[in-house]
Order: structure tokens, then C-alpha cells, then sequence
């Protein structure tokens, strides 16, 4: 009996292994002002407090494990550091999971997108320059639920407007997504609504919805509902002039990437859509519309780092899907060399935001 080996989904595997040796690297020190060190510090005092994964989950409060303050309503990211905190004395487990576990989704996404087809060398690597410029390695290593909840939502996305799961399916993986980081809810309403009507007014629909998200931020926070009240809260802060802010090179380059996306979008590849006889759009023009209103939401959010970079994380999961439109064919002035001409300066956007990532942050993988 001969053991057959799929050689392309061994490189896949192939490709996730690799991240995970990366992540084996990756390394702080306490006095690093990292996430990982907030989560190190919750699951040190979950080890020494003996408290049991109910009232860790219910009772849990500032005053003891600092946990109400910094993770409030994630509780699948709770629970995945209670696990970890209970069988493990190794706290970078909890990194070794998470790197795992997201890269696994994006592999999954990336295979079955072109199951019946093949990747181009240099489309391989417009999308690995994509993902680690957009879902950058230092935060899947270190923010961990942001990156993960991007993950799952960008699975529950693909399978819901490409693969035509149900509605049920969509809702349950994106809670799943929200109770690892509650921020990555802004990509349900637009799915659902391209799924609905997959309309170009969608994306002019999100760019004027954007003009309204402070004042439906302060409606949710002045709401009495605990859950909306963090979502408020939570945008307030990350668009407020107090707002957490890194090197401008990686919002600049969020912002740019975005504004390519649209304007590759409008000028060629709508031009040339899938469309068939009914005029019906296709699933692919589906999931390609999504990360066009997706990137409309962040360009709305032109003054918030956080928005920009934290709203990249689920573009860099959908990466694969992302560059794939650039290598559509297109009909309007020339469009598969316009479309080169696009593909050359995302790439260059990409290497020099790669290169910002590794200059800044490679001391944590030494």
C-alpha cells in the first residue's frame, strides 16, 4: 500500500511550520511594554490564585486578576489563557497556539480559494508580503486576540459570501471572532449586507456611514447595555486624540493600500466583473466587494491609527483573496497592464512596510 502525499498541501503545512519555528523565537522581557506581558501577568496570577475557570470567567475583577479592565467580555480568549495558565508552566505556549491556530485559518482560506487552480511565483509573493505587512508577525506574537479574532472573522467572511454557508454558521464564527476582541465586529453588518445586495452603492453606503460611527459610538456608550457600552468606549478611544499610536510608516501604508484597493477596484476590475447570464453577481465579486467596503471603512477612519492598523489585521488574513483581484483580467484602457502598473506599487508598499516591521521589531525574535 503506497502512501500518497498531496505535495501542495504539503507546502501549505509547510509554510505554517514555518511560522510556528518564527514564534519559538519570539521572545520579551517583563519590563517590554508588550500585550504578551499583560497576558504573562494574568496567567501568573491565575496559576497562584487557584480560581476555577467559572469564577474566573463571572466574578473576575480588576481588584484580582486586572482581567475585568483589560479583557472584559473576551471570554474565549479568556478561557484559552485559563487553559494554558492550568496545564502549562510555559506562558509562550499561549503564543505557540494562537501562531498555530491563525496561520492554519489563513492557509485553509488560501488553499481552498485556488483548490482547482494554481498560485503564480509572484503572486506567492505579493501574498506573503501582504500578510506580514498587513497581519504583521510581531502581533500574532504578541497582541495574539486581535490577530486571532481577525483570523476567525476573516473564516467566517470567506465561508459565508464565497463559500455560501448559512447565516447561523456566519454569527456563530463571528462571535467566536468578537470573544477574542470585540473590535472585529465592524466586518459583520457589511458581509451581511453584500450578501443581501451586492450593490457598488454598498461602498459609498460605509463611506458615509463612517461620517456617523462618533455619534453611534456615543449612543452605544450612553446605552445602559454593557456589551454596546465597551464597543463605544472602545471606539472612542482608539479615534480620540489620547489614541495609542506606533510608527506612522504602518498607517500611512494601511491607508495607501486601502486606496489602491478602491481605486483598482472602480477602474478596472468592476469593469470587467463576473457576471453571468442572469446578472446575478458572482460569489468571487461577492467576497471582492467585502474588501473593498472593508477598506472604505478604514480609509473613513483616516485619523485613527488603531482603526487602520487593527482594521488591516482581517485584510492581511484575507491577503490571498486580496491579491488575487489584482490579477484579474481587465478590459478598460488596457487593464492587464494597468493592472501590473497596481501590482508593482502594492509590492513596493508592501517590502517597505515589511522592512519598517523588521527593522522595529526584530530585537524580540533574537
Amino acid at each position: 500500500m503506497k502512501l500518497r502525499i498531496d505535495k501542495r498541501k504539503l507546502k501549505y503545512v509547510g509554510i505554517v511550520l514555518l511560522a510556528l519555528i518564527g514564534s519559538f523565537m519570539f521572545h520579551v522581557d517583563r519590563s517590554d511594554n508588550m500585550d504578551f506581558n499583560r497576558y504573562q501577568t494574568i496567567m501568573d496570577s491565575l496559576r497562584s490564585s487557584g480560581i476555577s475557570w467559572l469564577d474566573y470567567m463571572v466574578n473576575c475583577n480588576a481588584a484580582t486578576l486586572r482581567a475585568n479592565a483589560i479583557m472584559q467580555y473576551s471570554y474565549a480568549f479568556n478561557t484559552l489563557m485559563y487553559l494554558v495558565a492550568k496545564l502549562f508552566e510555559n506562558n509562550y505556549i499561549l503564543v505557540w497556539i494562537s501562531v498555530l491556530f491563525d496561520y492554519s485559518l489563513i492557509a485553509y482560506i488560501a488553499f481552498d480559494w485556488k483548490r482547482n487552480s494554481k498560485y503564480k511565483t509572484n503572486e506567492v509573493i505579493l501574498v506573503l508580503l501582504a500578510c506580514f505587512s498587513l497581519l504583521p508577525f510581531i502581533h500574532v506574537n504578541s497582541g495574539l486576540r486581535t490577530a486571532t479574532s481577525a483570523c476567525i472573522m476573516a473564516l467566517a467572511v470567506y465561508r459565508f459570501l464565497y463559500q455560501k454557508k448559512n447565516i447561523v454558521e456566519f454569527l456563530a464564527l463571528a462571535l467566536l471572532s468578537v470573544l477574542f476582541h470585540p473590535f472585529s465586529i465592524f466586518a459583520v453588518p457589511i458581509a451581511i449586507v453584500i450578501r443581501v445586495s451586492s450593490r457598488k452603492g454598498v461602498l459609498f453606503a460605509v463611506l458615509i456611514g463612517c461620517m456617523f460611527l462618533s455619534r453611534i459610538a456615543e449612543i452605544f456608550l450612553n446605552s445602559g447595555i454593557p456589551f454596546l457600552t465597551l464597543i463605544g468606549r472602545k471606539y472612542i478611544t482608539y479615534t480620540s486624540e489620547t489614541q495609542f499610536t506606533a510608527y506612522r510608516t504602518f498607517s500611512y501604508g494601511g491607508l495607501i493600500n486601502c486606496a489602491i484597493i478602491i481605486a483598482y477596484y472602480l477602474l478596472i476590475y468592476r469593469k470587467s466583473r463576473e457576471i453571468d447570464n442572469d446578472g446575478i453577481v458572482t460569489d468571487k465579486e461577492k467576497i471582492y466587494l467585502f474588501i473593498v467596503c472593508f477598506s472604505g471603512l478604514i480609509v473613513g477612519n483616516v485619523g485613527s491609527y488603531e482603526m487602520i492598523c487593527r482594521n488591516g489585521y482581517l485584510l492581511g488574513a484575507l491577503s490571498p483573496i486580496l491579491i488575487s483581484m489584482f490579477y484579474e483580467k481587465g478590459h478598460l484602457l488596457s487593464g492587464k497592464h494597468i493592472g501590473s502598473i497596481f501590482r508593482v506599487a502594492l509590492g513596493l508598499l508592501f517590502v517597505i512596510m515589511s522592512f519598517q516591521w523588521v527593522r522595529y521589531y526584530y530585537p524580540f525574535f533574537l
